[in-house]
């Protein structure tokens, strides 16, 4: 946006917007996946999270658009899958219940 005003572009704080957007999608990934592990922890149901983010990702397929803070619902779908395969591999081996990474890469 910077670079832009000083070329007498008005961009009206779109490009800061989109990158305050990804920082918030982040943050939201983050949330999911320390989230199942709280869960886990306190021997809370973990599976239904999962068909939950599935329904929604059917049921409403454009509910977060690309400019949302928060990830899509079917990407939430397929990260918490993988939190749960995670959290079970841990729970067969008697590993403990700890997060391994900040965030869940797309």
């Amino acid at each position: 946006d910077l670079a832009a005003a000083g070329a007498g572009v008005n961009t009206r704080g779109t490009f800061g917007s989109l990158g305050a957007q990804m920082y918030s999608q982040d943050f939201e990934r983050e949330a999911d996946y320390v989230g199942m592990y709280i869960l886990a922890n306190s021997g809370i149901e973990r599976e239904g999270v999962a068909n939950f983010w599935r329904r929604m990702s059917v049921e409403n397929p454009r509910s977060i658009s690309y400019a949302s803070t928060h990830p899509s619902s079917s990407e939430r779908w397929v990260n918490i899958e993988a939190v749960n395969k995670e959290i079970d591999k841990k729970i067969l081996e008697s590993e403990p219940l700890l997060p391994e990474r900040i965030q869940i890469e797309d």
